[in-house]
């Protein structure tokens, strides 16, 4: 749940700085909003962080105990989320229409985020023994592997 914990709380900060942009935009660009906004965004990221709504998405609580299998399913649809939200970062849309491929040198943030801290977390699965989890840790290094080898794939056939 700790690396879910991240997740959500960088989902939360983004959505906020998000709204704040918009804000700001809104506002004319007026210094205060813009100095005002992304501490707000911490402030209300972590507050959504300690609210119930992270215990729902982590296993749908308070309908079900936190040791019931649903943490399996909200798991699977933080997956695809992630999945759908960094096919969305390669293909960069605007207005329905691909502008750009995946750079590596260019989109590396992107490309660390989505590999390099899963395969940091199997790194230190390894070094500390956590051989229980180890096969679930690798499954997902390597379910991320092949959705970002195919998303690049399908970017660079799209500017074509």
């Amino acid at each position: 749940m700790n690396f879910t914990g991240w997740i959500y709380i960088a989902g939360y900060w983004t959505t906020f700085i998000l709204i704040g942009e918009w804000w700001h935009k809104k506002k004319g660009y007026s210094r205060a909003v813009g100095y005002l906004y992304p501490f707000l965004a911490a402030i209300l990221s972590s507050i959504c962080m300690f609210s119930p709504l992270s215990n729902f998405l982590n296993y749908m609580g308070p309908f079900f105990p936190r040791t019931s299998d649903m943490q399996w399913v909200m798991l699977i649809a933080l997956s695809a989320v992630s999945a759908g939200m960094l096919a969305l970062a390669f293909f960069k849309f605007w207005d329905g229409k691909v502008r750009d491929s995946f750079d590596a040198r260019k989109d590396f943030p992107i490309l660390f985020t989505f590999l390099g801290f899963p395969l940091a977390n199997t790194v230190f699965c390894l070094i500390g023994g956590y051989t229980q989890i180890l096969w679930l840790v690798v499954l997902a290094q390597i379910l991320l592997i092949l959705a970002w080898i195919g998303i690049r794939r399908m970017s660079r056939k799209a500017i074509r």
